[in-house]
């Protein structure tokens, strides 16, 4: 089922992972960043990228810093396209850092495989954020508008900040997000996989992905806070 069936049966495709020669990290890995990649054309197909990013920066504006605008408005389009390409080509280098990571840890706490079985743990442990994308299609075309950028992040309403009025960019939405539903399953999935592919004890991996969690999620909370004192958004 090219890595599916982690998704109902995670131990024996973690298993199949662990034991079969090959290639088994390329079926996962494709379908990840093929399905991902089209979800995020759908949306994007969908909104005019420039005027949500102008719009969002006009917003976040200091007070007395207006006249910055029309110098924003000159560099829209870069700003767009670069948003638009990190959108597609930062999930393939999230996997490859993710499949480092996994190799490295059973490096650290004595297990044994390869870093291409670190890349199948990778797009593995991310099949529920494929799920989640897929999700986002129709619930997508339920609305009477089109979401944009930001209204994206809350489109699905799988952690506590999605169902407040609080913006995508506030400190705390960042930190609920990191704990929604999806992202907890993938976690849990990270830990499963690096502890059977790898053969190293379950609280080893866990140690290893929790602190990495924290450690990832404090910075997406200091660059919320950041953006917020900069733009004086509350």
């Amino acid at each position: 089922m090219g890595g599916l069936s982690i998704l109902w049966d995670p131990r024996a495709t973690l298993e199949a992972v662990r034991d079969a020669p090959g290639r088994p990290w390329l079926a996962p890995l494709l379908i990840v960043v093929l399905v991902g990649a089209a979800a995020t054309s759908f949306h994007f197909v969908r909104m005019d990228v420039s005027a949500q990013l102008l719009e969002q920066m006009a917003a976040n504006l200091p007070e007395g810093q207006e006249d910055a605008l029309d110098k924003m408005e000159g560099m829209i389009g870069f700003i767009a396209a670069f948003t638009m390409v990190a959108a597609y080509v930062g999930p393939v280098i999230w996997l490859l850092a993710m499949g480092f990571v996994a190799w490295l840890m059973s490096k650290v706490f004595g297990g044994s495989g390869s870093f291409t079985q670190g890349l199948a743990v990778a797009a593995l442990a991310q099949m529920p954020q494929v799920y989640a994308g897929v999700l986002t299609v129709p619930v997508s075309l339920l609305r009477a508008t089109p979401p944009g950028l930001q209204d994206l992040q809350s489109l699905l309403r799988v952690h506590p900040a999605a169902f407040s009025d609080l913006a995508a960019t506030d400190p705390l939405f960042a930190l609920s997000s990191a704990f929604g539903l999806f992202a907890l399953w993938s976690l849990a999935m990270a830990i499963a996989g690096t502890s059977i592919v790898f053969d190293i004890k379950p609280w080893q991996s866990a140690l290893g992905w929790t602190l990495l969690k924290v450690s990832g999620t404090a910075m997406a909370v200091a660059g919320a806070m950041a953006g917020a004192a900069a733009g004086g958004v509350s």
